[in-house]
């Protein structure tokens, strides 16, 4: 089991936590002593090599930079950096791997306040042999106000067609916040490239997550805000994402909510979502199995200061049954394994 996270009591520094027990215990590896380094992604290839991007600042540079290294299982490779623009931050990497071992990395950058330059999603890709050249998924549309990103969260999976999938949030500086899908196959022009499907249009919608299944059927998982309540929706997409088929998870009456839901699966396609509720409830779960919804189930009693729960999926690494993920509680970012959770 491997985690990637930044301390900010170490002036944010990345780290990787590695564990051979299941979770009982790990052991921790500095990936870079350099500082203002956030928001690591991590994915794994089949040959249980690890592929882990971040954003951070480079030398004297003030300005974020995507960076880039692949752990072998004892050693760092040469870290790379990509960017788009140096006079621009470039944020949030989403890294994964295919079932081919491609590396796909994908990355937003800034627009300019006040200019027809918005903020873009931008695509690399690794066989092996070197990075692909800079791809463009999202063209910049909305620029950056207040300081923020108009692009402030995106999830990408590929499935075993080694198809990409993209959904992500999209705030225009007078709207509703967009929330957007795309599936690109790199094995073709990006004329060809799937026409965006808008799939929902709230304000404050916030934190999707991606997964899909042993038939590439896509399943989403997303907070969004409604009437002063706090919701987690969900959506089963089969080639098109049919909206009316949205499904409420669970439902709070108070719309100051951390729901920051996460999606996995097992090898028998059993669906798994894990979320935090609210300040004063604790981490919460939802399963589909034998063809239906289960009840909610509260996890971890309540500590105010839980919270980010990530699930432990992808198409080369999930548990033959049962689910994990890591969260944050207080200053310590800790591990939850179901009872019937096994690894294939």
């Amino acid at each position: 089991l491997y985690a990637v996270y930044d301390r900010s009591g170490l002036a944010h520094k990345v780290f990787l936590a590695s564990s051979t027990d299941n979770g009982t215990s790990w052991s921790e590896a500095e990936i870079t002593s350099d500082q203002d380094q956030i928001n690591p992604s991590i994915a794994i290839d089949s040959q249980n090599n690890l592929h882990i991007a971040w954003q951070g600042k480079v030398g004297t540079s003030t300005e974020y930079q995507i960076r880039y290294t692949k752990y072998d299982g004892s050693s760092f490779s040469t870290i790379e950096d990509f960017t788009a623009d140096s006079d621009k931050n470039q944020e949030i990497p989403v890294i994964a791997a295919d079932s081919q071992n491609k590396a796909h990395l994908a990355w937003v950058g800034r627009g300019v306040v006040a200019s027809s330059t918005g903020d873009s999603i931008y695509y690399v890709n690794n066989s092996g042999s070197g990075w692909s050249a800079r791809e463009t998924i999202k063209a910049g549309e909305f620029h950056s106000t207040f300081g923020k990103s108009s692009l402030n969260q995106f999830s990408l999976t590929p499935d075993s067609q080694n198809v990409l999938h993209f959904v992500w949030f999209e705030k225009p500086p007078t709207d509703a916040t967009k929330f957007r899908y795309r599936k690109v196959d790199p094995a073709l022009n990006s004329g060809d490239w799937s026409a965006f499907e808008e799939l929902t249009n709230v304000s404050n919608q916030t934190q999707s997550s991606i997964a899909v299944d042993s038939q590439d059927k896509l399943h989403i998982v997303w907070h969004q805000p409604s009437s002063g309540n706090s919701i987690i929706k969900y959506l089963k997409c089969s080639g098109t994402c049919n909206v009316n088929s949205i499904e409420n998870l669970d439902e709070e009456t108070n719309n100051f909510v951390v729901a920051h839901s996460s999606i996995a699966l097992d090898s028998s396609d059993n669906i798994y979502v894990v979320w935090k509720r609210w300040t004063t409830k604790p981490l919460s779960q939802r399963e589909f199995k034998n063809g239906a919804w289960q009840d909610v189930k509260t996890l971890i009693q309540d500590f105010s200061s839980q919270g980010f729960p990530n699930a432990l999926w992808s198409v080369n690494n999930q548990p033959k049954t049962g689910y994990a993920f890591v969260f944050y509680e207080g200053t310590e970012l800790k591990f939850y394994g179901s009872e019937d959770l096994t690894w294939e």
